[in-house]
């Protein structure tokens, strides 16, 4: 209720209580396993609802996988789209910025790679991601 421009897709209150959320400054700062830049976002993009399904995280840019440290995604890790805007479906917005977990593999098809289920989302500049090594589901919950 604090954050109204903040959208919660596919998560449950348990996993929310999990994660590694942090209250500062009126932003939320929320721990996440990668920062992905959303210019290398692929399928999915455009799709009228982020409730169901997922975009694919593509890793055909070798320089910005590297930047990134994206060569060891793994299934389960809670990631940030930076300038993504999901609350309705998946669009590119400066400053938005989206939470996600990897949902399925890599592929060699163009536009595709690792997908990403959203689970949380904001259009304005609110979310604040930080790496935390600790940010993925097995971790979360054994």
């Amino acid at each position: 209720m604090d954050y109204p421009d903040v959208y919660l897709r596919n998560l449950s209150p348990a996993l929310l209580e999990k994660m590694n959320i942090q209250e500062a400054g009126g932003k939320l700062k929320i721990g996440v396993a990668k920062i992905v830049p959303a210019c290398i976002m692929g399928s999915g993009l455009g799709s009228g609802s982020s409730a169901t399904g997922d975009y694919d995280i593509t890793l055909f840019d070798e320089g910005i996988m590297k930047e990134y440290g994206l060569e060891n995604l793994r299934f389960g890790d809670i990631v940030a789209i930076k300038d993504a805007d999901n609350r309705f479906g998946y669009s590119y917005r400066t400053g938005a910025c989206s939470i996600g977990v990897v949902v399925h593999g890599d592929c060699h098809g163009s536009g595709h790679g690792p997908g990403v289920c959203t689970l949380i989302t904001a259009k304005v500049p609110v979310i604040e991601p930080f790496i935390d090594d600790g940010a993925h589901l097995a971790g979360y919950y054994l």
